[in-house]
């Protein structure tokens, strides 16, 4: 069967994290005046092999980000990435970025950050005749203020983003230090997501309750380590939380031993509400078909479970529900 031709949907992609490898090469070339060989910018930009900790993972981001350098480059790289998405079968995605990620060492105008990237979108939109939306990223090793100012613009800019998130290393960044953020995020109408319960440490599940409890998060990012806790997976089910697990991503970052071992088919049998994604399909070298064929060969789930988990995902999308009726035939 032609996994790719089955409608998806995608909540859980980093901007930044799904710039083509073809891409990052010119783009590098550009700026550097010197030459990448294949080989040499995958082990530049990519993760293909598991990794010491999160940390090393975050250090590629910081090597794509050097790139990002215009507004137009911006503009580009979001419209590729709606492209590939929808040549993997994805009508309705949710990118999440981090404006001031983007920023970092340059002086580039959020405002303007934004308008390159709802431009590249629209474009994208208009000739794939799908579904985008954008969740903000406040990170969690910057100060508050910044947090607090990233905030302001998404509230500023409701209208383009669809909801919030925090992310970045959880260990030694206390999400409860962002709870009054998050708190004016939702009054300002904006739904939430965290990060949180990825790393394979003993206060993930932890973790995971306090960014329900103190950042009023709809949805989790990842979360994967719950299934260590019976108490926590109960706390999840019974607040409706969704989980947007990326399987792949888990396994580099050594969240999880292997795909095999990944608890997606034990959490979603234990009726918590799962949801298939990516994450970083440029950092990692995937796609999201590249996940459905690794749990479809590895997990105790069949075809039939990975369709309910896109149906679930399309349930827990922030994307207006107008916007989200003009995809809403693929998944019928």
């Amino acid at each position: 069967m032609n996994l790719k031709s089955i409608p998806k949907v995608e909540l859980h992609r980093h901007l930044e994290g799904s710039i083509r490898l073809s891409t990052l090469t010119e783009l590098y070339h550009t700026v550097h005046k010197t030459k990448l060989s294949l080989l040499d910018a995958e082990r530049k930009f990519q993760v293909k092999t598991p990794m010491k900790n999160l940390k090393e993972v975050i250090d590629k981001f910081m090597a794509t980000q050097a790139l990002l350098s215009s507004y137009e480059i911006i503009e580009r790289i979001t419209f590729e990435a709606c492209e590939d998405a929808f040549n993997e079968g994805i009508y309705l995605l949710e990118l999440r970025y981090a404006p001031s990620f983007i920023n970092i060492g340059r002086d580039l105008n959020f405002d303007k950050i934004h308008e390159a990237v709802i431009a590249g979108a629209k474009r994208a939109e208009s000739q794939f005749k799908m579904a985008v939306g954008f969740i903000g990223i406040m990170v969690r090793s910057q100060p508050v203020k910044e947090a607090e100012r990233a905030c302001d613009f998404f509230i500023d800019h409701k209208d383009t983003f669809c909801g919030v998130d925090l992310a970045d290393q959880e260990l030694g960044f206390d999400c409860k230090t962002f709870s009054n953020v998050f708190l004016k995020a939702k009054k300002a109408g904006l739904r939430i997501t965290c990060h949180s319960g990825e790393e394979d440490v003993a206060e993930a599940p932890q973790f995971v309750r306090d960014s329900i409890d103190y950042c009023y998060a709809e949805r989790i990012g990842h979360g994967l380590q719950i299934y260590k806790d019976p108490k926590t997976i109960e706390y999840v089910k019974q607040k409706g939380i969704y989980l947007e697990l990326c399987p792949t991503s888990n396994v580099l970052t050594n969240s999880c031993k292997d795909i095999a071992s990944h608890p997606f088919a034990f959490l979603t049998k234990e009726g918590v509400l799962t949801t298939l994604n990516s994450d970083d399909p440029g950092v990692f070298g995937i796609d999201l078909t590249h996940e459905w064929h690794a749990l479809l060969n590895t997990n105790s789930i069949n075809l039939n479970d990975l369709k309910l988990a896109t149906h679930r995902a399309f349930t827990a999308s922030f994307l207006p529900e107008v916007k989200k009726a003009t995809v809403k035939q693929h998944y019928l």
